[in-house]
């Protein structure tokens, strides 16, 4: 909007060349083309007013007078735009261009160019700034194992890039290079990218499930010109706080039900397990006390909150029939004349694999929650504590029979998501 002088409107405009123009300023000069005097001495201020005197004293009509300082209009430097941004932070922004002329007009008390007057836009700061948080962003940012550092997130950036946009023409508008959007790092985590694939997949396919719909509420992806208060972020995609991690952890592995055509093996093997201990709810809060597994295990227990001790104790609850329980429980598979030594090794190594594939499984439901060995041997040292009397969380092993040897799977978790199998 092009802001003309009280004593240029109606009147002849000069070109570039400063030629006489058959053009006429917009607005009409009435009273001053008849009077002959110049429309800003037709003007005054009265109570907040600016009143504008017609051809006869008694003519006169008020407009409101807008001080655009008094709004909190703020100038963006190195813009052009001419128009007004209303954000959700209680302050205005416009060019410094069209700031000045706001000024200006302000200065001679022209009631047709002030803060109202001209176009004004609203926009929703709270969904300009979190946009960035929505989950199909930070899955997408964890299978490509980058994060970013910067992006376009407060007042001025956002005016800046409006003010690139409204500088084209339709035709025109192509992407900024990314450098000028932000700043990112790659982090190398393989882990992470693994353990999030499921979600990417099904949110390039299909979108079922929506990422938005995972956990609680993260961030509405819709204007609102009420301009609410920000969003509470909670669970779904977002990390974790520390106290939760474990809960999580060991409901996500106990999650994890056993893959089809996996088989207890029984051939000249022979099972020195006997039957796994039921879980028993409530077990977990006698741990806190030394009561059921020892100090050791109680310290980690003890150092999580009581919501996270509610959470453990239904995670517990999945334990029968997890993935997890068939790797314990599961006997030897030796051929009739195979060596002992020979099935050992080949038992390790079906473990290892098996353990592996389930903590790579449970990392998928872990979503961005960045954690890592000294996690997982917490959690499996929980778990261990409450499945039966042969099974050692102190050193996490459990055994195996081969003929009529028996020796221990000590699992010593290396990540996040591998474990290293020493028999003993």
């Amino acid at each position: 909007m092009k802001y003309t002088p009280l004593d240029n409107i109606g009147l002849p405009t000069y070109d570039s060349t400063g030629k006489l123009s058959t053009l006429l300023a917009p607005g009409n000069n009435y009273p001053s083309n008849q009077l002959g005097i110049p429309k800003s001495k037709l003007v005054s201020t009265k109570e907040k007013n600016i009143v504008l005197k017609g051809i006869y004293d008694e003519n006169e009509t008020t407009y409101p007078l807008v001080d655009p300082v008094s709004l909190n209009i703020i100038p963006i430097k190195n813009t052009s735009f001419r128009f007004i941004v209303n954000l959700s932070s209680g302050k205005s922004y416009t060019s410094q261009a069209f700031y000045d002329d706001l000024i200006a007009a302000y200065n001679e008390r022209n009631p047709w160019f002030n803060s109202y007057a001209v176009p004004n836009i609203t926009l929703d700061l709270n969904f300009l700034k979190q946009y960035n948080l929505l989950n199909k962003f930070k899955i997408t940012e964890a299978y490509c194992e980058t994060e970013i550092t910067s992006t376009i997130d407060n007042e001025e950036e956002i005016c800046t890039y409006i003010d690139w946009l409204v500088s084209k023409q339709e035709k025109d508008i192509e992407l900024l290079p990314i450098n000028q959007l932000g700043t990112w790092e790659y982090k190398p985590d393989g882990d992470l990218g693994a353990g999030v694939q499921t979600q990417y997949d099904s949110m390039i396919k299909d979108k079922d499930p929506d990422p938005e719909a995972i956990g609680a509420e993260i961030i509405r992806e819709d204007y609102s010109f009420d301009l609410p208060d920000p969003p509470t972020i909670k669970e779904g995609l977002q990390p974790l706080p520390p106290e939760e991690i474990i809960p999580k952890l060991v409901e996500a592995i106990l999650s994890e039900r056993v893959p089809p055509g996996k088989k207890l093996y029984s051939f000249f093997g022979g099972s020195v397990f006997g039957a796994i201990l039921g879980i028993t709810l409530g077990a977990v809060v006698t741990v806190i006390t030394g009561g059921l597994a020892g100090l050791a295990i109680g310290g980690i227990v003890a150092s999580l909150s009581p919501s996270g001790i509610n959470k453990l104790q239904s995670a517990l609850g999945k334990f029968k029939g997890s993935w997890l329980e068939f790797i314990l429980g599961r006997e030897s598979d030796r051929g009739a004349f195979e060596d002992k030594k020979y099935v050992f090794g080949r038992e390790v190594k079906g473990d290892t694999a098996d353990w592996n594939r389930l903590l790579l499984a449970a990392k998928g439901q872990m979503g961005v929650t960045k954690y890592d060995q000294t996690h997982v041997k917490q959690a499996l040292q929980i778990i261990f504590s409450q499945a039966g009397s042969d099974i050692k969380p102190a050193d996490l092993s459990y055994p195996i029979k081969v003929g009529g040897e028996t020796k221990r799977m000590q699992v010593i978790p290396q990540s996040s998501t591998s474990v290293k199998i020493n028999l003993k």
